[in-house]
């Protein structure tokens, strides 16, 4: 846990990075493995002691949700997508197909 950051952190970190970078170093992408796929997270944004999270399949074991966006809203610190996906529950404002696929391969494991 000592190495451990909370997405919104990571995301801070990341696009911190990319404005002290130019041209074609801007385009790296913060992404994460998942049991389902590559997943990027677009953005997290704080509003009202929640986080919105935007993520996108980049691989998907199902080629269906290949490039799939998802925008859910999730309260607690996450550190992994699992943290975020097994409590989306009425949370999913965009890509309910997506989350639900995520969930059912975490759940195979």
């Amino acid at each position: 846990m000592h190495f451990y950051i909370p997405f919104l952190e990571g995301y801070k970190i990341v696009e911190d990075a990319k404005k002290q970078l130019s041209g074609m170093a801007k385009t790296f992408r913060y992404m994460m493995s998942h049991v389902s796929g590559k997943i990027e997270i677009v953005s997290i944004a704080e509003r009202d002691g929640d986080r919105i999270g935007t993520f996108k399949y980049h691989q998907a074991r199902n080629p269906k949700f290949l490039g799939e966006i998802m925008t859910l809203i999730y309260r607690n610190p996450a550190y992994w997508l699992d943290d975020i996906f097994k409590h989306a529950e009425h949370s999913v404002i965009e890509g309910i197909g997506a989350v639900k696929y995520a969930k059912q391969q975490m759940n195979l494991l």
